[in-house]
């Protein structure tokens, strides 16, 4: 009997074969999902409860941190108008910041520290109005 349109020659066995091992498969990779998932969740815990340790003992060894911040030679701003030069004198400090971990309380004066000629005198400006 020939076949009908949209009919393929798998028999209704056969589809359910497929069925089930495309179920299978699914449920193994979900089932490998969440034991990744179980081994990511096991490390960022240990990871957390490493972490204030270290931390701590990395302060205790170390000097406060405006000295740690001085002793990189961060760069000056004297107020210049230029966006991208203000921009870039940004990012210099913040890639000091972040790498001698400097603490976000302190990091205003670190970084008005810096300031001269203009930038000195705007930041006294505003010191008054404060």
């Amino acid at each position: 009997m020939p076949r009908g349109r949209g009919q393929t020659s798998h028999s209704r066995g056969d589809q359910d074969n497929d069925k089930d091992t495309t179920i299978h498969r699914l449920a193994e990779l979900v089932e490998r999902q969440a034991q990744q998932i179980g081994r990511l969740i096991e490390r960022d815990q240990r990871r957390d409860e490493q972490l204030p340790i270290q931390v701590v003992a990395r302060q205790e060894n170390h000097e406060p941190a405006f000295e740690r911040f001085r002793k990189n030679k961060p760069p000056v701003f004297k107020g210049e108008t230029d966006p991208l030069l203000a921009e870039e004198w940004i990012r210099s400090l913040e890639g000091i910041f972040d790498y001698i971990r400097i603490p976000d309380e302190e990091k205003v004066s670190c970084a008005t520290y810096m300031f001269q000629m203009d930038a000195r005198h705007w930041w006294c400006d505003i010191q008054l109005l404060t």
